[in-house]
């Protein structure tokens, strides 16, 4: 069984879909943990909650881990890498403006996103349970689609980039780039123009829970590394992100 939430369901099928095109297994899809009851899990894509059995593809653990901003972030900037700092007991200084105003860290698709120039901007989005981060200038954003072996291997499997849906969206001082205003590439190599940026992300996700995830990434032109936004156990896919994923299930032994 494939295990996944509802507003996931239609990636979810493609996935279904392709596993059942490379290995001629049709798994079956369930939108609550109810409704796989006792059945085999082979797969969870983007569906937490306990259930009577696991899987690593993708555990219940590591969705958590994954799908939560502010752990995720914490864990990289404790490692020297470059992540949105969410602070949420204090107001910005004004050497730290321009930033975004995060009314919830469990939306998507830039939803509950502010930028805030001075603080009477800020204190016009600051609610109870909201955080800020400082503006991260990045001149290019990608998703990265890992994969990670049962036997220790860890892969970019597929890079998209973020393009702009029209023009007047890069001429912003302040970049949200969303599903709204930009769109993903069919594929990408960032090595000729972002040296290292892929080295770099695998080392990042070394100690990352999840076999199969993607991560949004920014390039930052200051520092010249990549910045890390946040992870995602159920991307939306097309054809080939589809197809690779099963492959990778395939090659694992799951189907």
């Amino acid at each position: 069984m494939l295990l996944t939430a509802r507003f996931a369901f239609s990636p979810a099928s493609m996935l279904r879909d392709a596993i059942e095109e490379v290995s001629g297994v049709r798994l079956g899809i369930a939108t609550s943990i109810e409704r796989l009851g006792n059945r085999r899990l082979h797969v969870r894509f983007g569906k937490m909650g306990e259930t009577l059995q696991e899987t690593n593809y993708n555990s219940n653990i590591a969705i958590k881990f994954l799908s939560n901003k502010l752990l995720m972030s914490t864990n990289l900037l404790k490692r020297g890498f470059i992540a949105p700092e969410f602070i949420y007991n204090r107001l910005p200084r004004q050497n730290e403006y321009p930033i975004l105003v995060r009314t919830s860290l469990s939306l998507y698709g830039g939803q509950g996103i502010y930028p805030c120039y001075n603080e009477k901007e800020a204190l016009s989005h600051l609610v109870r349970g909201s955080c800020w981060c400082r503006y991260i200038n990045t001149s290019s954003e990608f998703r990265f689609h890992i994969t990670k072996s049962r036997f220790g291997v860890n892969s970019i499997a597929r890079v998209m980039k973020k393009v702009p849906r029209t023009e007047e969206v890069e001429q912003r001082d302040i970049h949200i780039r969303h599903h709204i205003n930009y769109r993903f590439s069919r594929r990408f190599s960032p090595e000729d123009k972002y040296p290292n940026m892929s080295a770099e992300i695998l080392k990042a996700i070394e100690p990352f829970p999840g076999r199969m995830f993607a991560l949004d990434v920014g390039w930052s032109p200051e520092h010249k590394r990549p910045v890390f936004f946040e992870a995602n156990t159920a991307p939306g896919l097309d054809n080939a992100c589809a197809t690779m994923y099963a492959q990778f299930l395939h090659e694992e032994g799951i189907v």
